[in-house]
């Protein structure tokens, strides 16, 4: 009982799954042909994975990369760590800009207020401030 309980679930999600692409590709006005088309994985040989490992160092841009190489941000991760690279993330914030928010969190501006005015988020924000040692204050109000 319980197999066929099982494969009657993996029927129904399967099924439940196309309906849903298929009303996808009808409402997007594409041939549903189209629409539900799989993208063929592109496979880098070893001159292309080379390639990619050169470009990453020239500007240190992981999805740039991917997107020339036609893989995923992931792939030319995962190429890079093979070959002993370390991706680098671009800093959030210049150091005049940290100095600057740390002053207007101390005079009491939240890290709502901040992230607006810096078009992030106020977690970002807030792990900004830490990464620098300050402690964060209890939030005031509920923001939602």
């Amino acid at each position: 009982m319980a197999r066929l309980m099982r494969s009657y679930c993996i029927y129904f999600y399967r099924e439940a799954g196309l309906a849903k692409l298929l009303a996808q590709a009808q409402s997007s006005h594409r041939p549903a042909s189209e629409a539900l088309a799989v993208k063929k994985m592109h496979i880098l040989t070893e001159p292309e994975r080379s390639a990619a490992v050169a470009r990453y160092q020239e500007m240190l841009q992981v999805a740039v990369v991917a997107t020339e190489f036609d893989v995923s941000r992931e792939t030319v991760r995962r190429i890079l760590r093979d070959n002993n690279i370390k991706t680098v993330r671009k800093p959030t914030f210049t150091a005049s800009q940290l100095a600057e928010i740390q002053a207007r969190y101390i005079a009491g501006e939240s890290t709502v207020q901040l992230g607006k005015k810096y078009e992030v988020a106020a977690s970002t924000i807030g792990d900004a401030l830490r990464g620098v040692g300050i402690v964060l204050r209890r939030p005031v109000a509920n923001r939602w």
